[in-house]
């Protein structure tokens, strides 16, 4: 039953990530209510399956945090009293689980900002967190047991420096240059390039947003497989 169950959320949210991954490169912004499907298949094995329920509120709530305005005091201030209360809250009740839990809270209090991820990537992150906090990984030949949301963790922080490198590359290819940014000397350039322009002193830039969404998906896919063998080696 419960090979089934993962095979079915894995399906639900390899589909959700993969259109959002379409609309990040093609039009450089995810629907804001994408992957709340997948989210609502997954409150409801964790709760009825997996008896995980004081986990499956926190994360909830957290998750309906990201449709605030991420740069408010409002947002910061509520990410902080759950990151609290919320951990102290799992360690008595749901222990087991103060792994996941920490990490989603990494990743939600990342949005801050938007440095590196944006808020349809966080939620992305916080969904696959929250719908795998039962599933581990298992060292063959051993009692280890890692949870998925550690080995997603380090895929992630894998495909991140691919993309950071695909990055500087996919700029050389379009302005010669190796950088994040690169400087318009004319209106051509901003046609040559889909990129946003930023006004850095007297000079103007052109600034490429990562489409993270896809190494996401390259991050989530690779700790699936890496899980899904662990399980029959």
């Amino acid at each position: 039953m419960n090979e089934i169950l993962s095979t079915l959320l894995y399906l639900i949210i390899i589909v959700s990530l993969i259109i959002a991954s379409y609309y990040d490169i093609k039009k450089r912004r995810i629907w804001y209510l994408i992957f709340v499907p997948a989210l609502i298949v997954s409150l409801i094995i964790n709760v009825l399956f997996f008896r995980i329920e004081l986990f499956s509120v926190l994360s909830i709530v957290l998750f309906g945090l990201l449709f605030l305005a991420t740069k408010t005091r409002l947002f910061i201030t509520l990410s902080a009293l759950i990151a609290i209360a919320g951990s102290a809250l799992i360690l008595l009740k749901e222990p087991a689980l103060i792994v996941p839990w920490v990490i989603e809270i990494i990743f939600a209090n990342m949005v801050i900002g938007e440095v590196l991820f944006g808020v349809g990537d966080i939620k992305a992150l916080v969904l696959i967190i929250f719908s795998t906090a039962n599933f581990y990984l298992t060292i063959s030949y051993s009692i280890i047991r890692l949870p998925f949301s550690i080995i997603f963790f380090l895929n992630l922080g894998f495909s991140s420096v691919i993309a950071m490198i695909f990055s500087l590359y996919y700029t050389y290819m379009k302005t010669g240059k190796f950088s994040y940014r690169a400087r318009v000397n004319n209106n051509n350039d901003i046609s040559k390039i889909k990129f946003r322009r930023v006004t850095i002193g007297d000079s103007e830039y052109v600034s490429y947003n990562i489409p993270f969404m896809v190494f996401i998906t390259i991050a989530f896919i690779l700790t699936v497989i890496s899980v899904s063998l662990s399980t029959v080696i």
